[in-house]
């Protein structure tokens, strides 16, 4: 059984939130108006305080701030994952003591057709794939970097979604004041 009960100011038609350790007393509503707490036989008379539906939800639901958490974790352990891959899986060049007699042949005639590469044989299969997981690891940086900066950004929104919230909030309070039947908390109603 709700120790809390529901009790209306007479003037303003306000609900407030009372216990029942408060019977016989008085508080001050927001109206300004003096509400006298019934006694204790009335008072268990009046509506009880039902339980809201979060209370009895076992499971708490996540807030935006976590979910952009998350998702920027996810993009982060890609762009690792792209990396690790590329950087691991890089075709190193054989050195000349295990490769097999055909396959030194084949290298001497390959560079006595093209000739000693200066700086970089653009046409050389192995620097062309060099190049492209070059760029490949630098795209993975990029998807790190972007991830890292959604898991930073994260953590400002709740100030920026609190700041517009803290103005719409005052806006909505300011609007129902006069509405009838807005619930206070017994801590904010209740004066000894």
């Amino acid at each position: 059984m709700s120790e809390q009960r529901l009790l209306r100011c007479p003037a303003c038609n306000r609900v407030h939130q009372v216990g029942l350790s408060q019977a016989g007393q008085s508080f001050l509503c927001r109206c300004g108006s003096q509400v006298e707490v019934p006694p204790l036989r009335l008072l268990r008379e009046l509506e009880p305080v039902q339980p809201e539906a979060t209370a009895t939800s076992p499971r708490k639901r996540w807030e935006i701030r976590q979910m952009i958490s998350l998702i920027g974790i996810l993009v982060v352990l890609v762009g690792v994952a792209m990396g690790y891959t590329f950087w691991s899986t890089t075709p190193r060049p054989r050195p000349v003591e295990t490769m097999h007699p055909a396959e030194l042949w084949n290298l001497w005639q390959f560079y006595q057709r093209a000739g000693l590469p200066r700086r970089y044989v653009r046409n050389d299969p192995f620097v062309q794939e060099m190049q492209a997981r070059r760029l490949w690891l630098i795209f993975a940086g990029v998807i790190i970097c972007c991830g890292a900066a959604v898991i930073v950004l994260s953590r400002f929104l709740p100030a920026w979604f609190a700041e517009t919230d803290e103005a719409s909030g005052e806006f909505d309070e300011q609007a129902q004041n006069g509405a009838a039947g807005e619930k206070d908390s017994p801590q904010e109603a209740f004066e000894v």
